[in-house]
C-alpha cells in the first residue's frame, strides 16, 4: 500500500474523512476508498463517525437487542455530522447503523430528559429500520401486514419500547388522520403511523402496565400529566 493510499485509509478508519468536504478528496482516490470500506464504514463516512453520548448509547443498545440484534453485532449509535446531508433530520438509519442528530437537539434547545419518551421511540423506530436492512438487505417491510417500512418501524418501535408514556409522547407529534395539511399528507404518503394508531397502542400499553425504567422512576403526578395529554389526544381523534 503506497503512502497516499495508506493515509486515505487511515483518515477513513479514524472518521476524519467524514468531517472533510468531498472536494478535498481527490477523485481518483474515491474508487479506492469505496472499495476498502464495509457497509457500516460507508454509512459512517456519509453521516458521521463519532459515537453519540452515553444516554443515546443506552437506548440504542436496548433497541437493537429488542429487535433481535445479537449482542456481538450491536453497533454504537453515531452522531449525525452537522456537515452531512442528514443535518436537518433528527435521526436516521443507514446500512444497519443508527444516527442521532445531537447538534439539531442542541440548536432546538431540546430538554432531552423531558423528551425521553419521544427520543426512545425515535431510536427504536430507527432500530427497526436497521433490522429491516439486516433481514432484507434494504429498508423494506419484514411483515407483510404493514403497508410501508415506516409504518412497521413506527408500530413495532412503539411496541418494542414497551412503555405507554413513551408512546404517548411520540403520539403527540404524529399526524392526525383527519389533518389535511401538506405536512400531514406527506407523512401519510411516506407511510408513517397516524396519531390514532399510536394513541391506541399507548392505551393498550397503559392497560398492560407497560413502563420503561426511566418513566417508572417518575412521580405519580408526572405520570398522570402524560396520560391526560394522551387521553385528550385520543378523545380528539375519536371526534367525527
Amino acid at each position: 500500500m503506497n503512502k497516499r493510499k495508506r493515509n486515505a485509509y487511515l483518515l477513513l478508519m479514524t472518521g476524519t474523512i467524514s468531517r472533510l468536504s468531498a472536494d478535498m478528496i481527490p477523485l481518483k482516490l474515491l474508487p479506492m476508498i469505496t472499495q476498502s470500506v464495509s457497509p457500516v464504514q460507508e454509512a459512517c463516512l456519509a453521516y458521521g463517525a463519532q459515537d453519540a453520548d452515553e444516554l443515546f448509547q443506552k437506548i440504542a443498545h436496548e433497541a437493537q437487542l429488542c429487535t433481535g440484534t445479537p449482542a456481538n453485532k450491536i453497533v454504537p449509535i453515531k452522531k449525525v455530522d452537522p456537515a452531512s446531508e442528514k443535518r436537518d433530520i433528527l435521526a436516521c438509519s443507514s446500512n444497519g447503523v443508527l444516527f442521532i442528530n445531537q447538534d439539531l437537539l442542541r440548536r432546538k434547545k431540546t430538554d432531552i430528559h423531558k423528551s425521553i419518551g419521544q427520543l426512545r421511540i425515535i431510536i427504536f423506530h430507527e432500530a427497526v429500520h436497521a433490522h429491516q436492512y439486516r433481514k432484507n438487505g434494504t429498508i423494506s417491510v419484514i411483515n407483510s401486514i404493514y403497508s410501508s417500512p415506516e409504518k412497521e418501524a413506527d408500530i413495532q418501535g412503539a411496541l418494542l419500547a414497551h412503555c405507554w408514556q413513551c408512546t404517548a409522547q411520540y403520539a403527540e407529534n404524529a399526524k392526525d388522520e383527519n389533518d389535511n395539511s401538506s405536512e400531514a399528507q406527506n407523512s401519510r404518503a411516506q407511510g408513517y403511523a397516524s396519531k390514532q394508531e399510536l394513541v391506541a397502542i399507548a392505551e393498550l400499553q397503559k392497560q398492560w402496565g407497560a413502563c420503561c425504567s426511566y418513566h417508572a422512576k417518575q412521580s405519580v403526578n408526572q405520570d398522570a400529566c402524560h396520560w391526560q395529554r394522551a387521553s385528550e389526544a385520543a378523545q380528539t381523534c375519536r371526534q367525527p
